[in-house]
Parts: C-alpha cells; sequence; structure tokens
C-alpha cells in the first residue's frame, strides 16, 4: 500500500426491453425494427444518399473487430463498391494512423489523452472531430465495461454516490491518514457504524484506474493510501490474463465484511452485493443495466469513442460519410447489438452524433 501522499437522461433506445444483461440479442431485434415511440426520436434506417466506392481504413481497439466486421459486412450490402479495411492493434494506436495519413476512422475504447491529442494537433495544427458510436459494455473485460461498485452482502447499506466514494479515497484536512473511514459515514448504524471501511480497486495506474481516477476525484492523487488496495491483471509469460484485476479485487473483498470494491459485473460472486450509484448523494440512484449504461444515467457507465480527420470548414468525404451514416443508423446499431459486449447508442445520443456528420 502507498503511504498518503500527493502522488440526461432520457429514455433509452432498448429502454423498457432490457431489465438487465441477459437477452440483449432478442431485445434489440424488437426494438431496432419497431424504434419505439418511448424514446422520442425515431431511429432512421440507412438510405443511401449517394453509391460511393472506395476503402476506408478503420485503426483502433482490438476487441471491436466483430463489430466492425459486421458494419463492413452491412455496409457493403448498400454499398457494393466500398471495402473496410481493418487494423485494430489497440486504441494508442488509433490517432497516430489518423494523423500519419494511414487510417481513416479511429476507433478508442477511451477517452482520447494528451499524447493522442497533441500528437494530431502537432502534425495537422487542428483538433479531429470526436464521435461517439457505440456504448461501452456492460460487464464485457476488455470492452469499455461499467464499474459496478460492491459491498459485502451482510452489509446494510443499499446505494451510493460518487462524492460518498471520493470522500473514502481522498485525503482532505479534515480526513488525515490516521483518520481512518467508517462505515457510520455512510448511513450504516448500529455495530456497522464504527468498522472501518476497506477499499478494493484497480491499480490506479492502470487504464482503468485512470478512468476511475478522473470519474471520481479529477485525477487528484493525494489519497488515503493506507486503506486502499489496488490489483492490476495477473499475465502469463505469452501475455495472455492468468487472473483478472477485478475477479482478484472481489475476491479480497469475499473475504472482508468491511470492505467496498469497484470492479467489473461480469465477476460477481454470491456473497457480494452490487449497489446502485448517484452522481452526488440525494440525487437519483441508477442500478448497473444495459439501459442506463447506453443512456449514460449510470453514472460509471464507460464510453467508446471514434475521431476523425475533418479540417476545420471541411465536408466529410462522400465514402466516409456514407458510412458513419450507416454505423449511426438502425441496421448499424443493430450490428453492435448483434455482438456480445459494446452496446448501442441511446436513440438521443444517436440524434446528436447524426448531427455532427451532416
Amino acid at each position: 500500500m502507498r503511504a498518503c501522499h500527493a502522488a440526461a437522461g432520457a429514455c433509452c433506445l432498448f429502454g423498457c426491453l432490457l431489465a438487465g444483461q441477459t437477452g440483449l440479442a432478442t431485445a434489440a431485434r424488437i426494438a431496432l425494427a419497431a424504434a419505439p415511440a418511448s424514446t422520442g426520436a425515431d431511429v432512421a434506417a440507412y438510405r443511401p444518399d449517394v453509391q460511393v466506392a472506395g476503402v476506408i481504413r478503420v485503426w483502433g481497439q482490438q476487441e471491436m473487430s466483430p463489430v466492425v466486421t459486421a458494419w463492413a459486412s452491412g455496409f457493403a450490402s448498400f454499398q457494393p463498391q466500398a471495402k473496410v479495411l481493418m487494423h485494430l492493434m489497440g486504441s494508442a494506436t488509433a490517432i497516430p494512423g489518423l494523423y500519419g495519413g494511414l487510417a481513416d476512422l479511429a476507433l478508442l475504447g477511451r477517452e482520447a489523452n494528451i499524447t493522442d491529442i497533441n500528437g494530431f494537433g502537432r502534425v495537422k495544427q487542428y483538433a479531429p472531430l470526436r464521435l461517439e458510436l457505440m456504448s461501452g459494455s456492460l460487464a464485457s473485460p476488455g470492452q469499455s465495461s461499467a464499474l459496478a461498485v460492491f459491498v459485502s452482502s451482510h452489509n446494510p447499506i443499499t446505494k451510493i454516490a460518487l462524492d460518498q466514494l471520493a470522500a473514502l479515497f481522498v485525503c482532505t484536512a479534515e480526513h488525515k491518514p490516521a483518520t481512518p473511514r467508517r462505515w457510520g459515514q455512510l448511513g450504516a448504524t448500529g455495530e456497522w457504524a464504527n468498522r472501518p471501511v476497506h477499499l478494493y480497486t484497480f491499480d490506479l495506474e492502470t487504464g482503468t484506474g485512470a478512468f476511475l481516477r478522473h470519474a471520481l476525484f479529477a485525477d487528484h492523487m493525494k489519497l488515503n493510501w493506507s486503506a486502499i488496495s489496488e490489483y492490476r491483471d495477473i499475465r502469463r509469460a505469452d501475455g495472455t490474463v492468468a487472473q483478472s484485476a477485478a475477479a482478484q479485487i472481489l475476491m479480497a473483498l469475499s473475504r472482508d465484511p468491511y470492505g467496498v470494491a469497484i470492479a467489473n459485473l461480469g465477476y460477481r460472486t454470491p456473497n457480494i452485493k452490487l449497489l446502485p450509484v448517484a452522481v452526488r448523494t440525494n440525487r437519483t440512484y441508477y442500478p448497473l443495466l444495459a439501459e442506463h449504461v447506453m443512456t449514460g444515467m449510470y453514472p460509471l457507465s464507460r464510453h467508446t469513442f471514434a475521431f476523425i480527420d475533418r479540417p476545420p470548414g471541411a465536408s466529410l468525404t462522400p465514402l466516409l460519410r456514407e458510412f458513419l451514416r450507416y454505423v449511426l443508423s438502425r441496421e448499424g446499431q443493430y450490428d453492435i447489438a448483434q455482438q456480445r459486449g459494446y452496446l448501442p447508442l441511446s436513440a438521443q445520443r444517436l440524434a446528436l452524433e447524426v448531427e455532427r456528420i451532416r
């Protein structure tokens, strides 16, 4: 452990159809066929504005390969003279491919970082256009899965807010390292009130840890390290994962009734419980469901991003514009729903993205 030192919601596309993490493909078929009126905005089917020909070069996150393959096949059924070539070697390669002139579309499983944006800006002297084409996943490892908050099944706490979580992690003038946080600060009473809170989460220097740092405490690193146990994936000699960080986190929680863990839904075990999460205390608490990830209402949802090179005042090429129109159409979002992992966008978010490419 480290010492303490500086170191809008609208009804979603699948709204009433998705009640959890099962039955996603079936629900998607029904919803995309019907474009329910409860969304407040229909999801338009793809109809080509023009027939195009050429190659679209897609660079980025390797876990997106099944979705991009589905997009390529679906787009070709409307635009037989267009082809999609994939070079999916990781999010870190995506924007360099774009400003290096090797890619037309960069797909990231995370937000672009300062290295990405500065690299593009130095070469191009303007910023790339950022889009969202799909949501992160509910629980699939490696696919921008939402973070889940767990406690022991015996814990009396039934919900938690991000400001409460931040107060557990961050050192302040009122909370020195020698003053451990207690469960009473989260509303527990009786014998629980004076028990110290132990924190289990991802190594905060990893990609997932960086997302958590940003979402919870605005990248602040003066933390209550004495109460924090961090985990990262254990890898074999060939680089494959032998034991994921999330599995280790929840295994540790299962042995500690006074712990709170931030991990992934896919590793949940019977003796722990999942907490609904709010942005702030006394705001709306959202359970971790697919519909809340797709709308972004669940506060620890993760997003994926796409970037294109569009100079200020310029229009997209007809080829790239038609491909993006397909991706943001009913058919393109259906392609996402057919794959296990990444989720489609809500109808409201789709409408915003469609406006960006007009």
